[in-house]
Order: C-alpha cells, then sequence, then structure tokens
C-alpha cells in the first residue's frame, strides 16, 4: 500500500510542522475542525492531535475520542 501522506505534508508542512506517525498527520498543536477545514477540507481527518468541537479540549483521537469529538463528550 503506498501512503498519501508525504504528499500531503508537502502542500501544508509550510504552515505546521508534521511528522508521520500511525498514517496521521502528528500535529503538534491541536487543531479545530475549522482549522482542518481551512487548510485542506480532503484531510479534515488525517490530524492526531485535534480540538473537541464541543468542549474545545485537545486529545489524540489514537487514544480516544471520534471526529473531532473528544470521549466524554460523545
Amino acid at each position: 500500500m503506498i501512503s498519501i501522506l508525504p504528499y500531503i505534508t508537502q502542500d501544508i508542512g509550510i504552515k505546521y510542522k508534521v511528522d508521520m506517525d500511525n498514517e496521521l498527520l502528528e500535529n503538534h498543536k491541536p487543531i479545530s475542525i475549522d482549522e482542518a477545514k481551512d487548510i485542506n477540507r480532503k484531510y479534515i481527518f488525517s490530524w492526531k492531535w485535534r480540538l473537541c468541537e464541543v468542549c474545545l479540549k485537545d486529545f489524540d483521537i489514537t487514544e480516544q475520542g471520534l471526529y473531532y469529538r473528544c470521549e466524554e463528550c460523545l
């Protein structure tokens, strides 16, 4: 299987520092759904660290939550 992440990081790596990890973009600053849409709608669900759209708590999608909601707000 060929990963598309190297191509994504070329496009958005200028604005955000990203690393490859578990086929997700490992951003160091949590990102909101609106920020993700502004960067590139195609890759909204590729970010590892996200901000819950309900309570604004940051969370690691590999450990908890779904889409842009933390475990407590599901």
